[in-house]
């Protein structure tokens, strides 16, 4: 009879159920036995034969990815391609006018002074011909002409500073009437207050 020790010792070599063992068949050959397989766990070869879904759809997401990528940088392409083209356009516009505007100002000034050179001209043939000196005429235009030049750079910065001044006097002389109405009294009348105040 069997020791509870001999018992405990048969038990500990046994192997698992859940291990699989050799067992020999009729013929002698040795043949794999385990426990069943539980349903609803996949077997290591039923994932070898699934079908590369994921890897499928990675791919079909990086290409849809990389399309978006490829359109969008197109898209960003055209719009800066416009915007640069716009400002080309404003700017050779813009120098057209500047061009045509420089052009008008010295035909103007070429055909003002070729007016004022025959007006001149023609004054002074006239003199000459009252005064019966051929000299005459020219010497009396271009001499009026240097003294009216000479004067109006004389009294011209006076002018212009007279009227500035009057100007800014009027200015500030708005301000005030405009404090009198909301205040009261102006600035002016209010540092005269403070500097009659006594001092303790």
């Amino acid at each position: 009879m069997d020791t509870p020790a001999e018992r405990d010792d048969e038990t500990s070599r046994a192997p698992p159920d859940d291990v699989p063992h050799l067992v020999p068949d009729d013929q002698g050959e040795v043949e794999m036995e385990g426990p069943p397989r539980q349903s609803g766990i996949p077997h290591s070869t039923d994932r070898l034969n699934d079908p590369p879904v994921a890897a499928d759809d990675f791919s079909r997401l990086w290409e849809d990815t990389r399309r978006r990528v490829v359109e969008l940088k197109s898209y960003a392409q055209y719009y800066i391609s416009a915007k640069r083209d716009a400002i080309k356009a404003k700017i050779v516009r813009a120098s057209l006018w500047v061009i045509a505007g420089i052009v008008a100002m010295v035909a103007g000034l070429c055909v003002l002074a070729t007016a004022v050179a025959l007006l001149l001209g023609s004054i002074a043939d006239l003199i000459s011909g009252a005064v019966g000196r051929s000299w005459a005429g020219g010497m009396i235009v271009g001499g009026g002409l240097l003294l009216i030049i000479a004067l109006g750079l004389w009294l011209g910065p006076k002018l212009f500073v007279k009227a500035l001044r009057k100007a800014t006097v009027k200015k500030y002389e708005e301000i005030r009437r405009k404090q009198r109405s909301d205040f009261g009294h102006d600035v002016h009348e209010r540092a005269d207050e403070k500097a009659h105040v006594p001092r303790g």
